[in-house]
């Protein structure tokens, strides 16, 4: 017997979805792996002490995971994916190599 979900109006049924999906993208994700697990703010900054570094509004109120792979250089990790680097000294993510172009 397949569930039913009845709507309030027309306004509450189109609300469901985007409420179901919120629920799941915030889940709070851990990365033991890295060196820390980092909140990513709403204008898309990861705060680490004093620097601020600019990452993306599309990681906005989400879980990342950081981790030093050569000195003051840090990968950047979002589920099983890795969006890029960033550089102590220059404060902002540059972009990992893309692991879907195919090799010629």
């Amino acid at each position: 017997m397949a569930c039913k979900i009845v709507a309030a109006g027309p306004t509450a049924a189109n609300q469901l979805p985007f409420q179901i999906e919120r629920t799941i993208l915030h889940l709070k994700r851990e990365y033991p792996c890295h060196d820390r697990t980092v909140h990513v703010t709403k204008c898309g900054r990861i705060c680490i002490g004093n620097r601020k570094i600019n990452l993306s509004t599309v990681f906005a109120g989400q879980t990342i995971g950081i981790r030093e792979v050569a000195d003051k250089i840090w990968l950047v990790s979002f589920m099983d994916y890795d969006p890029g680097f960033f550089d102590e000294d220059v404060g902002r993510v540059e972009p990992a190599t893309n692991p879907f172009v195919p090799e010629l």
